[in-house]
């Protein structure tokens, strides 16, 4: 049986990278802003995740966060790139993303 230590800490720091559909130039100077606060905002309310940083290109962004050890990140990872892509279809435009 494993015992653990009541001084146990942990330090999970992540860099996220992903592209936009068919690697398409659609992070332009009007989609940006929105997606990027979206990103940070949906990052500050979760639970365990704490936002350090955003940035990118128009066809793809990256995501500096750290997570606590129960943060499902597939599950996690599924939802902000959701959120992300549903934010940037809102402001340029339903199906532009599609």
């Amino acid at each position: 049986m494993l015992s653990t230590s009541s001084h146990v800490y942990s330090e999970i720091l992540l860099h996220l990278n992903w592209h936009c559909k068919n690697d398409h130039p659609f992070v332009t100077t009007r989609v940006e802003k929105p997606v990027y606060d979206c990103i940070m905002n949906y990052c500050t309310k979760c639970k365990g995740v704490r936002f350090l940083g955003i940035g990118g290109t128009r066809d793809h962004l990256h995501l500096v966060i750290q997570v606590e050890p129960n943060v499902r990140l597939s599950e996690w990872i599924g939802k902000i790139k959701g959120a992300s892509s549903h934010e940037a279809n809102r402001k340029m435009g339903k199906g532009t993303l599609q």
